[in-house]
């Protein structure tokens, strides 16, 4: 995962420079050209590894799998913190940009810089939960991990009390928030999937699916908050959905441990 973390580093700074030099279909010319690379590649390279498949696999068989999971309180706990923890970092992927460009008059190209704090600090995290996952337990790095975008969301508002003079007063929080993904999701997501490891395919199917399909909606909602028809340049809107991001991690955090004591 630490490796897959130096696309989104240096994706938004390829993107900003491209914006710049060729305008906004810069960038999708790239992921044009780079897609049909992935597909080449995966075509040639790409074999299967599951050799004992059976026919009841499909459609039906995926749900048969999700409503077993469903019934599991300690997966639900699991997958849903991951969901609430991405729902953060996705709140300030949407309204991060509307903020800088509005409030600091900042290009493209400097705002995909400054966005390779959150890359940074999601490589650190991930590199710390490959050191002390195992030693220290799944539920106490979720619980830490969890934690951090809180911390971040508290500099958010004293920074936005003091009004937000630099652009490191909107970016470096960022750093905490990637900080807290990459200790907190490995451990969530191995969490989930370890209720039922014969459904583990599923489960870490159904809790990913969750991240983005959260995530996809709290971006949307900021952006949409953050337009000039609602309250553009104000921090407060992205904010409060970060902070009920955060309540709703928590509140999952609380909720596993009391089942994990319980079993």
């Amino acid at each position: 995962t630490m490796g897959m973390t130096v696309g989104p580093m240096l994706g938004p700074v390829f993107g900003g420079l491209l914006d710049e030099s060729y305008g906004w279909q810069g960038g999708f010319y790239l992921m044009v050209g780079l897609g049909v690379v992935v597909l080449v590649a995966s075509l040639f390279n790409l074999h299967e590894t599951n050799h004992k498949r059976t026919s009841s696999g499909g459609l039906s068989g995926l749900w048969r799998n999700y409503r077993s999971l469903g019934r599991h309180k300690l997966f639900w706990a699991y997958a849903l913190t991951a969901m609430f923890t991405s729902s953060v970092y996705f709140a300030y992927l949407g309204g991060a940009p509307f903020i800088a460009a509005q409030k600091f008059g900042m290009g493209p190209a400097e705002m995909g810089l400054y966005f390779m704090f959150v890359a940074v600090g999601y490589i650190v995290g991930n590199g710390i939960s490959g050191r002390f996952a195992a030693r220290v337990g799944v539920l106490k790095m979720v619980v830490v991990g969890s934690a951090l975008p809180a911390i971040a969301i508290v500099a958010l508002i004293i920074d936005a009390g003091f009004g937000l003079a630099h652009p490191l007063a909107l970016f470096l929080p960022m750093f905490m928030i990637g900080l807290g993904n990459g200790i907190c999701l490995p451990s969530a997501v191995s969490g989930a999937v370890s209720v039922k490891p014969e459904l583990a395919g599923a489960a870490s199917g159904l809790s990913g699916s969750l991240q983005i399909g959260l995530g996809a909606f709290t971006s949307a909602l900021v952006a949409w908050l953050l337009s000039d028809a609602m309250w553009p340049a104000s921090i407060w809107p992205m904010v409060t959905v970060m902070a009920l991001g955060t309540v709703g991690a928590y509140s999952c955090v609380f909720a596993a441990i009391a089942l994990e004591r319980r079993a």
